[in-house]
């Protein structure tokens, strides 16, 4: 299957057998066909594989560019909360988390997004304590951003 990996998993009664994607030694777990069995009988099938189909690998935006287009855009957000707009705080250096993963960009075409979490340096109104922004690693653009809470 080229570009497939087996993978097989046995917790008690319960099997998973997985055929994951792989690119340039990246997986593609949402391009993945999975059989989940329970006492020996099919639980589960899901085929992911001719669901979505691949859009551009290429990375133009490093882990670094990433996580510096983060923080710019991080700048320009807001948020209301108990009547309150929050605009004034300031973003801890470093990023908590940084992970590359797949998106659908367009219903069913996946492609690398650089997922960076930023956090605050106290907790904001509305127990607001980070931001989480989305970044297509081509062209580099902002897909989202949301404030993260805590509790």
């Amino acid at each position: 299957m080229g570009n497939m990996m087996p993978q097989m998993s046995r917790e008690s009664v319960d099997t998973e057998i997985r055929w994951l994607y792989i690119i340039d030694g990246i997986d593609f777990p949402t391009k993945e066909v999975l059989l989940s069995f329970n006492d020996n009988s099919l639980e589960k099938l899901s085929d992911g594989y001719y669901f979505y189909r691949i859009g551009n690998t290429k990375f133009d935006v490093s882990k670094e560019e990433a996580i510096a287009i983060a923080r710019k855009h991080a700048k320009s957000i807001s948020w209301t909360a108990e009547g309150e707009e929050e605009k004034k705080f300031l973003i801890l250096p470093g990023p908590m988390e940084t992970r590359l993963w797949l998106q659908p960009k367009d219903p069913l075409e996946l492609v690398y997004y650089w997922y960076v979490t930023l956090i605050l340096n106290k907790v904001c109104s509305g127990n607001m304590e980070g931001i989480e922004l989305g970044i297509w690693t081509d062209p580099g653009v902002v897909s989202g951003a949301k404030t993260i809470s805590v509790g």
